[in-house]
């Protein structure tokens, strides 16, 4: 009764560290070494904010762009993209911001974005590859099989 008792506790315990270690690399480990990266790269930002990244601050500039009017004549980039714009005012063309644990680049060079855009092999491409997102994305009517048929089940 003893062994098997000793045996359980000690894969919950395995499970607890291993669990708790994902977690602190997912949370805190890995942003603070991507942050590393960037800044080595010569991207500027903000510091990591644990968890939740800029995202209470991008809140607050939106709620702050939806209170007031704006005439014909205003600059449209701060309402719309207010917090981008302010990255982009505030640390120059190559910028990254934190859209929770994980950083977002911006170039705002068109002759670097045209070059990113162009090289799809060398930056890689996102595909979606997964068939429910697909379904998701595109709808059910319009998803065609490899032979023509309409897909009715998933």
């Amino acid at each position: 009764m003893e062994i098997p008792s000793i045996l359980f506790l000690g894969c919950l315990v395995f499970l607890v560290a291993f669990c708790s270690w994902k977690a602190l690399n997912f949370a805190y480990l890995r942003p603070r070494k991507l942050e590393r990266f960037l800044r080595k790269q010569g991207f500027k930002g903000n510091r990591f904010k644990f968890l939740y990244g800029d995202t209470k601050e991008m809140r607050q500039i939106f709620e702050a762009s939806k209170t007031g009017s704006i005439n014909l004549d205003d600059d449209i980039k701060p309402r719309v993209g207010g917090f981008i714009a302010k990255a982009i005012a505030t640390y120059g063309n190559y910028c990254f911001v934190w859209l929770g644990p994980k950083p977002s680049v911006i170039i705002n060079d068109p002759e670097i974005a045209k070059e990113i855009l162009t090289k799809t092999e060398t930056f890689g491409k996102t595909l979606l590859n997964d068939r429910l997102l697909r379904h998701l994305v595109t709808g059910v009517a319009s998803m065609k099989e490899r032979n023509g048929s309409s897909t009715e089940k998933f």
